[in-house]
């Protein structure tokens, strides 16, 4: 069996399960399956322990009670913890974000979002008043510092996910608009 298929059959068994792929055959095909599979993330050997626990934890802090356990296990060691929004709430005529309990609700309705895609929707909402380049949001949201043109198909499919989840419509975006060429904006 090989990771793809290990994803898919953790997937099937355990659907909220956060997975992290780490692998040293990386393509950006093989990044793009892994995503659409539902990895949350995907790192590319060789990675420092850094980006490793960077990663680890913003999956953890994304999911309440291993947040808890994380922070209960690692109280005692050095790790470094990331700091909460300032701002906890986003409110806008259709969306509610609770940034400390990651909860987003469209029209009153709970929305079940990767912790991926609730980093990508919140970095928008934060920065709406400009476009944002798929460089950069995967720099902000994933940590990859990658070109622009490799950035785009990754950032793509998340942003596909998310609009599904979110019923927004490229054609007639209500929330995300995608700037051709450009990057794309929160305009709920």
């Amino acid at each position: 069996m090989n990771g793809l298929q290990l994803l898919s059959e953790i997937q099937r068994r355990w659907p909220t399960t956060v997975t992290i792929v780490l692998t040293g055959y990386a393509t950006l095909d093989s990044a793009i399956v892994a995503l659409r599979q539902g990895a949350s993330d995907y790192l590319r050997k060789p990675v420092s322990i850094t980006e490793i626990s960077h990663c680890v934890q913003n999956n953890l802090l994304a999911l309440p009670i291993q947040r808890t356990k994380f922070v209960a296990e690692n109280a005692s060691k050095k790790v470094p913890v990331m700091t909460l929004p300032e701002e906890r709430f986003f409110r806008s005529s259709l969306l509610f974000m609770d940034r400390l309990k990651h909860l987003v609700m469209l029209n009153n309705q709970t929305l079940q979002l990767t912790p991926v895609e609730f980093s990508l929707l919140d970095y928008l909402v934060q920065h709406e008043e400009r476009v944002i380049s798929a460089a950069e949001l995967l720099q902000a949201v994933q940590g990859y510092k990658i070109c622009e043109a490799d950035a785009r198909p990754i950032v793509r499919v998340h942003i596909q996910h998310l609009r599904h989840k979110l019923n927004d419509d490229a054609g007639t975006p209500a929330l995300i608009l995608n700037v051709r060429g450009k990057g794309y904006r929160y305009i709920g």
